[in-house]
């Protein structure tokens, strides 16, 4: 969806900052991860406005990252923090969700709401290509959407969360096809 400021220029409902470490800006188009977010972003909120940020990064960064937050020292593919769902912390402490807990997000008049971040881990995402027979820019196309609907508060977990999770991706991409 495009809001029009007048005839002839308009801009998208929906902002997405992207950072791409430098060792991969050459293998990514830009153009398609701006694509894939928007898409996905209208999906779920055709009419809000929102913002988020998605980042493209090595393991090191995904792995230091999953363990500061979630409390597992493991590599992983994407990482979603949202600004209004918290996901589970598996680590020994929970304090960083205590101390967090009551922080209250404002968005000021005039100015899209943000609903968090995605970071991707490029070197897992090869990984898992290569596995699955998949070209690279499939597989982060489906990070992105399965980020963000991690953004929206969507799981899979439970059986009946994959199901809805994969439905829903299910349709995202289908919108993809047809922009």
């Amino acid at each position: 969806m495009l809001i029009w400021l007048k005839e002839g220029v308009h801009m998208p409902l929906h902002q997405v900052d992207v950072y791409v470490l430098d060792d991969f800006i050459k293998l990514i188009s830009l153009e398609q991860l701006h694509k894939v977010a928007e898409v996905s972003l209208s999906f779920e909120s055709p009419e809000s406005p929102l913002a988020m940020d998605l980042s493209i990064v090595d393991d090191k960064i995904v792995r230091e990252l999953n363990k500061q937050y979630r409390g597992l020292d493991e590599r992983t593919d994407v990482l979603a923090f949202a600004s209004f769902n918290q996901g589970h912390f598996y680590g020994d402490s929970n304090l960083l969700r205590e101390k967090d807990a009551n922080i209250q997000f404002i968005t000021p008049p005039g100015h899209k709401t943000n609903i968090g971040e995605i970071i991707i881990s490029f070197d897992q995402a090869k990984r898992q290509c290569a596995t699955f027979d998949y070209k690279i820019e499939e597989e982060i196309d489906f990070l992105i959407v399965h980020g963000i609907l991690h953004l929206f508060g969507y799981d899979h977990i439970e059986p009946d969360e994959e199901v809805e999770m994969k439905k829903r991706t299910n349709q995202i991409f289908l919108e993809l096809k047809a922009v």
